[in-house]
């Protein structure tokens, strides 16, 4: 996973390589643009005038049914914190691994998690000195909130990925490209959240069993993850009025919620009442993909009752790293 981690670090943060680099380095450095590319972090740490990114550490925090932390905690991270689909893809691929060896493994994964429908709450944390935003696709903005009450989302959940720094996670899949179209205007770190809520898609609501709604949904999560791989077009995408595939103009709720926050709190969801199939009522314990939160590729359990809390750490708690792009 470090190698997965460290390719997002780089697709993000790596640029073209400086103008002033000494005369001496430039003659030993390769002419072709791959591996000049290769060696972009090297290259710009050898420049007078490149200074090193901040990388903010995510610490989350994982405590049971009593608001004991579990002995992990808190967990850091620097790239990519997730619950839902990201999580459990990953938490399957390790399960399959002895069965499907090889890279297979993930689409295997993929397939059996990609219409599940993950039950929980969210409940969104301010950054010191200042508040919860909402991406907003029409002004192409952030904004106050307008799909969160009170800075809370319930469920269900099928995507939950949030991130401090890498807008990218392979050079073309662009998962949170706010980090870099609207960079935060602050020096205190945030984070962007991106999240997908099956029940707000009108042709799901529409569907008359939970089959035919996870059915709809994997075709829909398709469609809005084949536009990450199109310059990070999913957040700006919308939902049509009438069924049918989603748009990026005209009128229509919103497709991504895109939120900049300081932090989350990811609750599992005690009891579920499904509001337009009552049959489908859970508890907490009965849903255990609920509870997988990944941390850079590592896999953690949230107790039954428990709840995880992730926040940015502030600067000054001297836990932040440094890296040359």
């Amino acid at each position: 996973m470090l190698t997965v981690q460290a390719n997002a670090l780089h697709a993000s943060l790596s640029s073209e390589t400086p103008s002033d680099v000494p005369a001496d380095v430039e003659a030993a450095l390769p002419s072709d643009q791959e591996s000049r590319e290769t060696l972009s972090s090297l290259i710009a740490s050898l420049s007078p005038s490149s200074k090193p990114s901040p990388l903010p550490i995510t610490l989350t925090t994982i405590t049971d049914s009593n608001g004991k932390p579990t002995p992990d905690s808190p967990i850091p991270s620097h790239i990519v914190l997730s619950t839902s689909l990201h999580a459990a893809l990953l938490h399957t691929s390790e399960e399959l691994r002895t069965e499907y060896p090889g890279l297979e493994r993930f689409k295997v994964a993929a397939q059996r998690n990609l219409g599940v429908f993950f039950q929980a709450q969210v409940k969104f944390l301010a950054p010191p000195a200042g508040v919860v935003q909402q991406y907003n696709p029409k002004a192409k903005t952030f904004v106050a909130p307008y799909t969160a009450e009170d800075d809370t989302l319930d469920g269900p959940f099928t995507y939950l990925l949030s991130t401090t720094t890498c807008e990218r996670l392979e050079p073309t899949f662009v998962i949170n490209p706010t980090l870099k179209s609207l960079p935060t205007n602050t020096s205190t770190p945030t984070m962007d959240i991106i999240i997908l809520r099956p029940l707000r898609d009108p042709d799901v609501r529409s569907a008359t069993t939970s089959d035919e709604q996870q059915e709809r949904w994997k075709k829909r999560a398709m469609e809005v993850i084949g536009h990450a791989y199109k310059g990070g077009g999913h957040v700006d995408l919308l939902y049509p009025e009438e069924g049918g595939e989603t748009k990026s103009e005209g009128e229509g709720d919103v497709v991504v919620e895109t939120f900049r926050v300081g932090g989350f709190e990811w609750i599992p969801t005690v009891s579920f009442l499904h509001p337009s199939l009552p049959e489908l009522t859970l508890k907490d314990s009965d849903h255990s993909p609920s509870h997988l939160v990944c941390a850079d590729g590592s896999i953690h359990t949230i107790p039954a009752g428990g709840r995880a809390r992730v926040e940015v750490a502030r600067e000054t708690s001297g836990n932040l790293f440094y890296a040359w792009a």
